[in-house]
């Protein structure tokens, strides 16, 4: 199976609403922006105060931590990102699904801090994909 690249507005589409939908259960009714600053806000609370600002190892740690409800075990991320191209876990080559589960943490991470600076027009197309 061909894996499209994470950078690709799809892509990120896809991340930045598993984070999204990943916030608890009494943000679901929130809009999308509104989920965005209070996700913000709990990792500022939570890890703030040990690091300036976002930076990518920062927040693939907290979020491997269970900060959010994303997918956590190697097949259910495997899935997920299967069916985000297309396909399925039993496409992917042995060397794929390594490299998915190897980069999980930090691609979430980087799409959680585009988050952060991600323009107005991103944030009502992400809002319709929700």
């Amino acid at each position: 199976m061909q894996l499209e690249r994470t950078n690709t507005i799809k892509q990120k589409l896809n991340i930045w609403t598993h984070l999204l939908n990943g916030d608890y259960e009494e943000n679901q009714d929130n809009t999308p922006q509104d989920r965005i600053k209070l996700i913000l806000a709990r990792y500022h609370a939570e890890c703030g105060k040990w690091n300036n600002g976002l930076n990518q190892k920062a927040v693939a740690s907290w979020l491997a931590g269970l900060a959010l409800n994303v997918d956590y075990y190697y097949i259910d991320i495997t899935r997920r990102v299967a069916s985000w191209n297309g396909g399925t876990v039993d496409q992917l080559t042995s060397k794929q699904y390594n490299t998915i589960c190897d980069n999980w943490w930090n691609i979430l991470a980087s799409r959680f801090i585009e988050l952060d600076s991600i323009s107005k027009k991103n944030i009502e197309r992400l809002g319709e994909v929700l």
